[in-house]
């Protein structure tokens, strides 16, 4: 084989490698798209931990918003990062300054703690 051919077949190799990569990427693009409109379709049961206050919910595709309940719903990626987990040992409640946000409990801690292991 000559070198004139071996180059070539390396560009046809590349070529076809990078034409490979964009189409994975565009798949995984509208998968993503496709899991969050199903996600966001159904409307979500509304969950919170303290129920003293039913002012706040929790959403977004992982449970990763404690938003306010009046608020339009927050729409989110559905990517999954571990910390979310972690969001289940929070408290969605009212702040100090009146708004929906996460407490952090000793469990929600000890979860951040050992994913930074």
């Amino acid at each position: 084989m000559s070198k004139k051919d071996k180059l070539s077949s390396n560009k046809s190799i590349i070529e076809t490698t990078r034409i490979i990569f964009l189409a994975s990427c565009t798949l995984i693009f509208i998968f993503t798209i496709f899991i969050a409109a199903i996600a966001n379709s159904k409307p979500k049961k509304e969950k919170t931990k303290n129920t003293n206050t039913e002012k706040c919910v929790i959403s977004g595709c992982n449970g990763e918003v404690c938003q306010g309940k009046e608020e339009e719903p927050t729409m989110t990626i559905c990517l999954y990062n571990p910390e979310y987990d972690c969001y289940k040992k929070a408290i969605c409640e009212v702040q100090e300054d009146g708004s929906c946000g996460w407490t952090e409990t000793e469990e929600y801690q000890e979860c951040i703690n050992n994913l930074s292991r």
